[in-house]
């Protein structure tokens, strides 16, 4: 059995990023525990739709990504609705 985070005959494959804790099949490399920024594990061969990010695209961009969406692995928002600064869009930049 190989180290965590390797995989192969001799343990010299890395596990993928996109494996959830970088945890994967020391036989085949398939992620064990999920999917980081994709939706089917445990392939993780299809990406988030652009709302989606996270462990098998579970969880929802935040509300003030714009329509392009976020990360699907940070979430963090690809660009803010009008009115939102930040990485998660979550500072209004009106002056109060």
């Amino acid at each position: 059995v190989c180290e965590p985070g390797r995989w192969g005959i001799n343990c010299n494959r890395i596990c993928e990023a996109k494996c959830f804790n970088v945890s994967c099949s020391h036989k085949h490399g398939d992620c064990l525990h999920g999917c980081l920024g994709y939706s089917n594990p445990p392939q993780c061969s299809i990406g988030c739709e652009s709302d989606k990010y996270g462990k098998n695209c579970e969880i929802s961009c935040p509300a003030n990504c714009d329509r392009l969406g976020c990360d699907s692995f940070t979430g963090k928002c690809k660009r803010c609705k009008a009115g939102y600064k930040e990485d998660f869009c979550d500072k209004s930049t009106y002056i109060i």
